[in-house]
């Protein structure tokens, strides 16, 4: 059997967030083994920069003949070390590497690659909904993002793990 279309999508999301570095034209470097889906435990400093995104609501939207509209919410938490430039800064380079990435094949990773709107015409659609800044203070300052996604599908009706394209 299939994995669930939900894995399947997380897949292609963690894909895509792997290859966010500066050699691809993005703001931040995040090696490939810092980027974690449902991660239980906070980052510590010498873990960032560091990501981790995870799956919350499907949700079905409406159903037609023979298929059904899904809707699929991601969270996608990215945080990095700042120490001397405004938060606000370093939130807007966190939440443009996200987007973009999304936006990019793994085989076309840089920056100035052609899009892929559609997660490789996985989805009908994939909006980003919310960006919201994240700071901590103290011994080891952190800055980060948390981007919520919300994507749409099709399914076949009697088949859950098929996308229609």
């Amino acid at each position: 059997m299939p994995d669930p279309i939900q894995t399947q999508l997380l897949d292609e999301i963690g894909r895509r967030l792997k290859i966010i570095n500066t050699a691809n034209g993005y703001f931040s470097d995040v090696h490939i083994n810092d980027v974690h889906r449902a991660k239980l435990t906070p980052f510590k400093g010498d873990d960032l920069p560091a990501i981790n995104y995870w799956s919350s609501d499907t949700i079905t939207e409406r159903k037609g003949h023979g298929y059904s509209y899904m809707s699929f919410s991601v969270e996608i938490e990215m945080h990095t070390k700042t120490n001397d430039r405004p938060f606000t800064d370093v939130t807007g380079e966190l939440s443009a590497d996200i987007t973009i990435a999304l936006y990019r094949d793994d085989a076309l990773p840089k920056v100035s690659d052609q899009p892929s709107f559609k997660l490789g015409d996985m989805v009908d659609g994939l909006n980003i909904d919310t960006i919201a800044p994240q700071i901590g203070e103290g011994q080891s300052p952190y800055c980060g993002v948390l981007v919520s996604l919300s994507i749409t599908y099709r399914v076949k009706a009697h088949d859950p793990f098929t996308i229609i394209s």
